[in-house]
């Protein structure tokens, strides 16, 4: 695979600078696996030539790095190969199962040879001895597989929804939204900026293909906005990469098209069909999406992309025939009637007299085109025969819920501020953070600092928002239910909801989420009840420090106005301890504030017991793995609460958090009349709306949403439901399935290979073959990972420890971590959390000269067993139930390291050889080590074990596990999220 080295130098001496191929603005890559291929004059030539047909072309010369580069391949995206005959009969039998492979040329000099093992794969195109040969199928097929790149790409709306007041949530919400976004997208002013932006993006993915640089060149010199259909249908870079950024919703590169795409609109509009039409056009789908679209019969579906068609069904037609299919996709032909009396903003035109291609007889749709799904049925010839009619906004039922968006978007100027709020209420986080932060930048520019700051903290505030981990639903307004025996909702376009069924609710959602009005005196508030306090605090956490308020306080108090105090018991008594941990009386209602940390205020609690000191508040803090336990006002007469405040990787992934509909709300800074939920329990079977939580709250009654034959969580759950029984409230008969929660779309990962010969590469192959002895080591990969989310938590922890310790780098470490099974995954996309940690070990290497050790242990952690190497280590129970471990030698088995116990975290070291052993081989004998950057802060050290260590000792940071008398077997722990930080994965067999 090539690289080129950046020309951005990095301080950090274990960042890699690469500059890579992995950017494709196109649908399809081209990877050619051949020993020879960056060594033989002929194949190099022939890779020029190749790139001209499909840009993005990847070369490997071993099998191990193809195919994992093949298995890491996006969705969506079609990978051409090209393989040697000997390392292909190695690679095809691995990688032919995968959807995203649609064709494999064998390049060859003995074609007799390997058509034997060839024909056993029906992918295998073609087998070739001559370049210009093989280069000339390629170009034919092309033909046939841009049909591929124009897969269906399009939104449901259903009107079952929108009288289940569900009209812009779930899958209607991503309709309407999609149909906002892209207004507003055409409706921001262009400058020469954002064209320079676009330029540069096209140089670098077409480097190396100068026939589509002298393209890009004419286009940025001698585009106007009169041919832009011209240039739409000439078989150039504008048609595949607009396609595909439709197709994908890449909403960055749809940003710097928008100028094109409007030019686009406007000269659709200006030849816009005049009579009826009858339309063809044919497609593969997926499975899956079939399935989709039979669902949503006579509802309506909106196109993300241009939609192409044909007046001919014989043309519309001819290229499902063609040898491009699996077992996956099925052959399509969509019929439409377009009528152009009903289009309003979304045009359709016959385009031949502005096409590039004036023989070809093509009818284009608008992006964001509403058609009508009338049937579906399946011809002889297996082909499914889809019959749609064209649609306007002015629907029945859709009409009211756009205008309502009008209402909403449509009066405010367009600008990057616009569209970062409709992405956010799209759920489309990172982008609506990224123009956020440019605003930020431009405000700095300007010199107009406040305005920089807000910016910026919007965009933390995006980052921190529990839905851009998880399925959340976004907090709306409620919506007031008919009574008259319909679920029919008052008209989505109100303003206002019932005064008299949510207005009190509105008000004290308000009072704890209005950032612009404090509706408390803090100098009178010691003088309040216990439930003002909390109101108080509640309005703290979340609008001066950017929580989300979950869980009781919003269902008995926001919502329910419950009160309840346990008989004959004085406030004084109304804490219970289990473990040093404090806990209200079950009786107490409302309890606790559930408080959900930003990212950007992982580590600000000086700064919120500050803030609660200024309110004369008392308050006693615990600490442990994934959150701080506040126990506020201990002694005061009126009552004390406790705040839990939560960690944000713990995002939906607790199973005690999702148990009864009831405790799914949250509210957050200034949705001053929202309610949202914490998990969208909104799509069938459950179909249950914030309204009908809203109305099992004050009737007191509930679901059930977890189950309780889930061991686990079973003991929990069990108590969960008897303490609303004990205050009055009733299951629901119903029986729902448990909600397993989804936690939501993965991080935006790259994975970059490190070459062999850079100099972090050669760095950590010596270093492993030295400490595992040379032979019996063989590194695969080595590839850098870049995660945004977690580099932004990880710069976040380093500020504040570089402020508590004075430390300027935060004592950052690089160190090792061995890990196996589904923890890498979870590592690469979330981190170092507490799901992750494990009772690590450290210390005693047993080696020819030691006949045992002895360790006493507490008897609750018997679970060490599990660590235990079989024959190296024996457990005895004595008579006073202490555990001896006796470390015993055994002449039969090698040198192995047997360790000590600090407690539940996250192990590293500087020897990788020592974290080895937490390794495990897959199917492939390949194990995945991680090299690690680490944030130790104030390290305490430790010369011997401290098994029950889940939260890090007052103030330190980290733990330094010491054994002097052995040499590189020191571990540092560390048991706080976002103080580590995935740099490197190492893939390799030992």
């Amino acid at each position: 695979m090539s690289f080129e080295l950046s020309d951005t130098e990095s301080d950090d001496p274990d960042e890699i600078c690469l500059e890579t191929d992995n950017t494709n603005l196109e649908t399809f890559y081209l990877i050619w696996l051949d020993p020879h291929v960056n060594t033989d004059k002929h194949h190099l030539e022939a890779q020029q030539r190749l790139r001209a047909l499909i840009s993005h072309l990847v070369t490997f010369d071993d099998v191990d790095t193809c195919r994992k580069y093949i298995t890491q391949a996006p969705l969506k995206h079609y990978l051409v190969l090209i393989v040697s005959g000997q390392l292909g009969q190695k690679l095809v039998p691995r990688i032919h199962h995968i959807n995203q492979v649609i064709n494999i040329y064998v390049f060859c000099a003995n074609k007799a040879l390997h058509e034997k093992w060839a024909k056993e794969f029906q992918k295998v195109t073609a087998i070739f001895v001559s370049a210009d040969d093989l280069i000339s199928q390629i170009e034919l097929d092309n033909k046939y597989r841009q049909k591929l790149a124009e897969s269906l790409s399009f939104n449901t709306f259903n009107f079952n929804d929108v009288q289940a007041g569900q009209s812009t949530v779930g899958l209607n919400g991503q309709f309407v939204y999609n149909q906002v976004l892209m207004d507003v997208l055409l409706r921001i002013k262009y400058n020469k900026a954002d064209k320079s932006e676009l330029i540069k993006l096209c140089n670098t993915q077409y480097r190396k293909d100068p026939t589509e640089l002298a393209i890009v060149k004419e286009f940025q010199h001698h585009y106007t906005s009169e041919k832009a259909l011209w240039w739409y249908t000439r078989d150039c870079f504008l048609y595949k990469i607009l396609n595909k950024a439709l197709r994908m919703q890449d909403i960055h590169v749809l940003f710097l098209l928008r100028s094109f795409c409007l030019d686009l609109c406007q000269q659709l509009q200006e030849i816009q069909c005049q009579s009826k039409i009858k339309v063809y056009r044919g497609q593969l789908v997926s499975k899956s999406e079939l399935t989709t679209l039979k669902n949503s019969l006579n509802q309506l579906i909106s196109m993300n992309s241009f939609f192409s068609t044909s007046v001919s069904p014989q043309e519309a037609s001819a290229f499902l025939y063609s040898k491009y299919t699996s077992t996956d996709l099925e052959r399509v032909i969509f019929e439409i009637d377009a009528n152009p009396n009903v289009v309003t903003t979304k045009p359709f035109a016959d385009i031949r007299s502005q096409s590039a291609f004036v023989k070809e007889s093509e009818v284009l749709f608008m992006f964001g085109s509403i058609f009508r799904l009338g049937s579906i049925e399946k011809t002889g010839d297996n082909i499914w025969r889809i019959r749609m009619t064209l649609c306007g906004e002015n629907e029945s039922g859709l009409k009211a819920v756009l205008q309502h968006m009008t209402n909403e978007y449509g009066s405010k100027k367009p600008n990057l501020h616009l569209l970062g709020m409709v992405l956010w209420k799209m759920g489309k986080f990172h982008l609506a953070e990224k123009y956020y932060q440019h605003l930020s930048s431009i405000a700095a520019m300007r010199g107009s600092l406040d305005d920089s700051i807000h910016w910026k903290e919007k965009a933390l505030e995006i980052k921190a928002h529990p839905a851009h981990n998880t399925t959340a639903l976004t907090p709306r307004v409620l919506v007031a239910v008919s009574t008259a025996g319909s679920k029919k909702v008052a008209s989505v376009a109100s303003s206002t909801p019932t005064k008299s069924i949510y207005y009190e609710i509105e008000q004290r959602i308000a009072q704890v989420t209005d950032s612009k009005h404090m509706m408390f005196d803090p100098t009178q508030l010691h003088k309040c009840s216990r439930e003002a306090r909390m109101m108080a605090v509640a309005w703290i956490m979340v609008c001066k420090f950017d929580c989300k308020l979950y869980g009781g306080f919003v269902r008995d108090w926001i919502v329910g106005q419950y009160l309840g105090r346990p008989n004959n018991i004085t406030a004084d008594n109304w804490i219970l301890f289990n473990d040093s941990t404090a806990h209200l009386h079950p009786e107490i209602v409302p309890a606790d504030l559930d408080c959900y940390l930003p990212t950007h205020g992982l580590y600000d609690i000086d700064e919120i017991l500050n803030e609660l000191a200024k309110l004369q508040m008392v308050v006693n803090v615990h600490r442990d793995q994934w959150r701080y336990l506040l126990l506020v006002d201990q002694n005061v007469k009126t009552g004390p609460f406790t705040i839990d405040l939560i960690t944000p990787h713990i995002g939906i992934n607790k199973y005690d958090r999702i148990d009864f509909d009831v405790n799914n709300l949250f509210v957050e800074k200034d949705c001053t009349k929202h309610l949202g939920m914490r998990v969208d329990i909104t799509y069938p079977p459950y179909s249950i709306t914030l309204e009908k939580i809203v109305d099992n709250i004050q009737k007191k009654r509930f679901y059930l949403l977890a189950g309780d034959d889930n061991k686990p969580c079973a003991t929990v759950i069990e108590e969960r439901m008897n303490k609303m029984i004990t205050r009055g409230w009733k299951q629901i008969d119903e029986t729902l399935p448990p909600v397993v929660p989804n936690p939501g779309p993965p991080s935006n990962i790259e994975l970059t290979p490190v070459p062999k010969t850079s100099p972090v590469y050669q760095k950590i192959f010596e270093k492993m073959k030295l400490t595992f002895g040379g032979n019996d080591l063989k590194i695969i990969s080595i590839e850098q990972i870049k995660n945004a989310e977690l580099e932004s938590i990880y710069e976040q922890a380093k500020k504040v420890i570089q402020k508590q310790t004075g430390l300027p780098d935060g004592n950052q470490m690089t160190l090792f971590h061995g890990a196996k099974g589904k923890n890498i995954d979870e590592i690469l996309q979330y981190g170092f959390h507490d799901q992750v940690y494990r009772y690590g070990n450290w210390g005693i290497t047993i080696s020819n000269e030691d006949n045992y050790s002895r360790i006493q242990l507490k008897p609750k952690y018997k679970r060490i067993k599990s660590l235990i190497e079989p024959g190296i280590l024996k457990l005895k129970f004595t008579l006073n139930r202490q555990v001896k471990l006796f470390f015993v030698y055994n002449s039969g088995l090698p040198q192995r390291t047997l360790s000590f116990i600090l407690g539940k975290g996250a192990y590293f070291s500087e020897n990788p050889k020592l974290q080895h052993g937490r390794t495990f081989p897959d199917d492939d004998n390949e194990r995945v080590m991680f090299q690690v950057k680490v944030l130790l802060g104030n390290a305490q050290s430790l010369s011997r074990h401290k098994i029950n260590l889940n939260s890090v000792p007052e103030n330190y940071h980290s733990v330094h596990g010491i054994f002097p008398q052995l040499p590189d077997s020191d571990e540092f722990i560390i048991y706080r999220y976002g103080q580590a930080l995935p740099h490197l994965k190492i893939t390799y067999r030992s």
